[in-house]
């Protein structure tokens, strides 16, 4: 089976600051995966979800965007 048969839906949490998974190299990767692969940017995290202070988040407010986004993507899978 290839890469783009598989029926899995997958959300993807990676932060704008990553430099292990970059938003092109993720998006170039996940292309091919569309439509079941969504991709969720977490804005100013880095690799491990953490942001700067400078930001004005704090790391438990990106854990409630990555709870919030879950559940949101959950209930909509249900509901397809």
């Amino acid at each position: 089976m290839s890469i783009q048969n598989w029926r899995v839906a997958v959300l993807c949490f990676n932060g704008t600051r990553d430099a292990l998974a970059t938003r092109d190299l993720m998006e170039g990767a996940v292309r091919p995966l569309a439509p079941r692969w969504r991709m969720h940017w977490i804005e100013g995290a880095d690799h491990s979800f953490h942001v700067l202070k400078s930001s004005g988040r704090t790391d438990a407010a990106v854990l409630d965007e990555v709870a919030d986004t879950s559940a949101a993507w959950m209930v909509q899978l249900a509901e397809s």
